[in-house]
């Protein structure tokens, strides 16, 4: 059986604002170590009030409440409320920045204080709500979101750890082997949005390495950036996720032209075209689809939205023009990976769209080839 941690017991409120009303009367109830209470009503029935006196924030007209054993009047309020904390509906800024106030407790306490930890509890409330919206509105994404949660914050403290040792050793093989797995996985996962393809994948990997062969040897030519781990590593990742998501993009706009198409480029066929020219019109709308996000992506940065890599350097304390600097370099170098990766795997692709007598065939488990 659990112990008890927090009890009171005859609690009572009375406000006096306008006319005197009694917000609760003779309140009682235990809470044992793992316990999870709801305090359930309308709204002014005085839950806030409740849970404010009982974080000492709050006096109540009559009553008795025990922490750990002990009587209210045996503690030292400060030491009281370093046990039992209340958690406002609304938030609170203290004054300085969001390091600051995740700070603030470890300051007025003299203990030690780790951000990383703290800010990685912090976030789990942004999985929570997403998860509470899934079930409230029974959409069915509670695993989903779950796994995806779990995934990400493995992949993400073990990458951690393997450039942190990456950047310690300075050695050229560990980052092209870092290079040459991020876009192996980036053309896996593409790869699949053009399942039933043969060769799709080969297609797929040597569009995305061309195109950060291409970013990254431009980058180091001209000096931009150095050869070293912790800026090749960090905006190659950048750049082959760009060329990732065209070439799913691509790859998936194709699927639905295929479809969509498939009377106009037999026609085409029938009327004497190559398989290159019958395909020449869907080819060009999928590879102007996938560049779509880029492409608005540059026309509302800095009004809409500021980058990642952008904001990264500003809460690293960089300073904002020279966060800007780097930022404008990124997008410049995701606008040509785009369209680059794009291009070349239409370029490369299109054939595997027609059989060996240069029929159109589109995707086997398409509608159009059934």
């Amino acid at each position: 059986m659990n112990s008890s941690i927090l009890s009171f017991e005859g609690l009572s409120k009375t406000i006096t604002a306008l006319e005197s009303r009694t917000l609760f009367a003779q309140a009682s109830a235990t809470v044992a170590s793992g316990d999870r209470i709801a305090f359930v009503g309308p709204s002014g029935q005085g839950k806030s009030t409740l849970l404010r006196i009982l974080a000492l924030l709050d006096e109540a007209d009559g009553g008795e409440m025990i922490l750990l054993d002990k009587p209210l009047q045996h503690w030292e309020p400060r030491a009281w409320r370093k046990n039992v904390c209340y958690v406002s509906q609304t938030p609170v800024m203290l004054e300085g920045t969001i390091e600051d106030n995740l700070k603030t407790a470890s300051r007025l306490h003299q203990t030690e204080f780790d951000i990383s930890y703290a800010a990685l509890a912090s976030t789990l409330v942004f999985v929570a709500v997403s998860m509470s919206i899934s079930i409230w509105q029974k959409l069915g994404l509670e695993k989903d979101i779950l796994v995806g949660t779990i995934r990400s914050a493995v992949q993400l403290l073990a990458i951690g750890f393997v450039l942190q040792y990456v950047f310690g050793t300075h050695h050229p093989l560990f980052i092209l082997l870092m290079l040459f797995i991020m876009v192996g996985v980036a053309a896996w996962n593409a790869a699949k949005r053009g399942k039933g393809l043969p060769g799709i994948y080969l297609r797929v990997w040597i569009a995305i390495a061309a195109t950060e062969l291409v970013t990254i040897g431009l980058l180091l030519i001209l000096g931009i950036i150095p050869f070293e781990a912790r800026y090749i590593i960090p905006i190659s990742g950048m750049t082959i996720g760009n060329a990732m998501v065209v070439a799913s993009l691509f790859l998936n706009q194709m699927k639905r032209e295929a479809v969509a198409s498939n009377g106009e480029v037999e026609t085409l066929l029938s009327l004497g075209a190559t398989p290159r020219q019958a395909i020449h019109k869907l080819l060009k709308r999928s590879t102007r689809s996938s560049m779509i996000p880029t492409i608005d992506g540059m026309k509302t940065v800095g009004l809409v939205q500021l980058p990642g890599m952008m904001t990264g350097m500003i809460v690293a304390g960089a300073s904002p023009l020279e966060a800007v600097r780097y930022q404008i370099l990124i997008m410049f170098a995701f606008a040509s990976s785009a369209a680059l990766t794009s291009i070349l795997l239409a370029l490369m692709s299109y054939r595997l769209w027609f059989g060996r007598l240069g029929q159109f065939s589109p995707m086997d488990n398409s509608p159009a080839a059934k």
